[in-house]
C-alpha cells in the first residue's frame, strides 16, 4: 500500500473510537506486515509503528471507552510505538459530576453563547456521572464541552496540534511510502449522530480542528465528516426514535455548515448570527470569522459521507473508504511504466471528489440544501469481508 497524502483521523464518541481502532488495525496490517517490521527501514520505526504522516486523535467523555483504544490494549512493549501516532483527549470533561451543575454554570457565565440552544431549567434532564457519557443527549454533551472550554481551548487543541506538528515533519516518511512533499492533509472526523457525545460535540470540533490547523499555518486541509446514521443501530444498541431525533438536529447543523463552506455568502464584517446559529463558542477568536469564507484558500472544505449499514460492516466500509482516499493504488498504469508524479491522466478519488465542488455548490433541485449534501449512501451487507468493503468504498 502507498500513502500519497498525510492523514489525520479524529474519532468522536464511542463510534468514532471504534472506527479509528479498525482503521489503525488495517493500516498496520497493510503497512507494517504480519510481524510488524516492514517499515523499520524508514527512519528506524519500531515494530508496528505507523509513520508520522498518519495520525489519530480520539475524544470521548467516557474514560472506559477511551481505555478500549488500541494503544491501551497492546503489549506494554508496543505502547510507545502506538502512542507515537495515536492520542486520546482525556481532559474533555469539566469539573462537575452532573449535567444540572454544568448548565447552571453556563447560564451564569456564558449566557450569550448558549442562549440559542440550551433548554430552560424546567424539567431539564439529569445525567450523572458525566464520566460515563452524555446519556444519549447531545445537549448534555455540548454543554459539557462548553464548560471545559470556558477558560481555555487547550484541552481540545493540544492533542490536535501535537498530531499536526508530527504530520508537518513527516515529509521524509511520506516520500518513502510513495507520496511527495507535504502540501496538505486529509482530515477524517468520524462520529455518530444517534447518541449524545458525537452528536453533541461534532459541530464545535469541526471548527476547532480548523482552528488548530490555522494556528500552525498549515494549508491545503480538507475535512471529511464520516457520519454514522441511526439506522446503523438497533433499538437495544442506541437506535430508535430518540436516535432519529438526535440525528435530525445534527444533520441540520452539518448541512448548514457544509452549505456555508461550499457556497459561502457572508458579507465582510457581517457578524450577525442567523436564526438557529449554533457556532458561537466560549472564547473570543474561537468562532470562525464569516468574512474569511469569501476566499477559498482561507476555508476548510467539508465533504459529507453518510453511511447507514450494519455495525461491523459499517466500520469496514468506512475504513475502506478512508484507505482509498489516502492510498489509491495505480494498478495497471504502474505496470506500463507511468510514474505517479508524472501521470497527468491519473486522478485519485480524493481529487475527483474535490473537483466536483462547483456541482456541490449548486442548489438542490428540491430547494433544500446543496446538491452535494442531499445524497446518501445506504447499503446492506451480509458478508463482513474486508474485500467486499473495499468494493463498496
Amino acid at each position: 500500500m502507498k500513502i500519497f497524502q498525510p492523514m489525520l483521523f479524529v474519532g468522536l464518541g464511542g463510534t468514532g473510537g471504534l472506527v479509528g481502532a479498525e482503521l489503525e488495525r488495517r493500516l498496520r496490517v497493510d503497512l507494517c506486515g504480519p510481524d510488524g517490521t516492514a517499515l523499520q527501514h524508514i527512519g528506524g520505526l519500531a515494530p508496528y509503528q505507523l509513520p508520522d504522516c498518519l495520525q489519530f486523535v480520539y475524544a470521548d467523555f467516557s474514560e472506559s471507552d477511551l481505555q478500549r483504544l488500541p494503544q491501551f490494549n497492546v503489549d506494554p512493549s508496543l505502547r510507545a510505538a502506538y502512542a507515537r501516532t495515536s492520542r486520546a483527549t482525556h481532559n474533555l470533561l469539566p469539573n462537575f459530576d452532573s449535567s444540572p451543575e454544568v448548565t447552571q454554570m453556563l447560564r451564569a457565565s456564558l449566557r450569550d453563547e448558549v442562549a440559542s440552544w440550551l433548554p430552560p431549567r424546567d424539567d431539564e434532564p439529569r445525567v450523572t456521572p458525566l464520566h460515563n457519557g452524555a446519556g444519549q443527549l447531545p445537549t448534555v454533551g455540548r454543554a459539557a464541552l462548553f464548560a471545559t472550554l470556558r477558560h481555555s481551548l487547550q484541552p481540545v487543541l493540544e492533542p490536535l496540534v501535537q498530531a499536526i506538528d508530527a504530520i508537518a515533519k513527516s515529509a521524509g516518511e511520506l516520500s518513502e511510502l510513495g507520496g511527495g512533499r507535504v502540501t496538505g492533509c486529509d482530515v477524517f472526523v468520524a462520529f455518530s449522530v444517534a447518541g449524545g457525545t458525537g452528536a453533541g460535540i461534532f459541530l464545535d470540533y469541526l471548527h476547532l480542528i480548523n482552528q488548530a490547523f490555522k494556528m500552525r499555518r498549515f494549508n491545503g486541509v480538507k475535512i471529511y465528516p464520516l457520519v454514522v446514521m441511526p439506522s446503523s443501530f438497533s433499538a437495544s444498541t442506541g437506535g430508535g426514535r430518540e436516535a432519529e431525533l438526535n440525528a435530525a438536529r445534527s444533520l441540520v447543523d452539518l448541512f448548514r455548515l457544509v452549505d456555508g463552506q461550499n457556497a459561502p455568502t457572508a458579507r465582510r464584517g457581517d457578524r450577525r448570527p442567523r436564526p438557529g446559529d449554533r457556532t458561537r463558542h466560549p472564547l473570543p477568536g474561537s468562532r470562525p470569522d464569516p468574512a474569511a469564507h469569501r476566499h477559498p484558500a482561507d476555508r476548510v472544505p467539508l465533504q459529507p459521507d453518510r453511511l447507514g449499514i450494519r455495525q461491523d460492516d459499517l466500520r469496514r466500509s468506512i475504513v475502506s473508504l478512508v484507505m482509498s482516499l489516502i492510498g489509491t493504488e495505480l494498478g495497471d498504469s504502474r505496470a506500463q511504466g507511468r510514474a505517479m508524479a508524472g501521470d497527468d491522466d491519473f486522478q485519485t478519488f480524493a481529487a475527483s471528489f474535490i473537483n466536483r465542488g462547483v456541482h456541490r455548490s449548486a442548489l438542490s433541485p428540491t430547494g433544500i440544501g446543496r446538491q452535494g449534501v442531499s445524497t446518501s449512501l445506504v447499503a446492506s451487507m451480509t458478508a463482513p469481508m474486508d474485500e467486499l468493503a473495499d468494493l463498496v468504498a
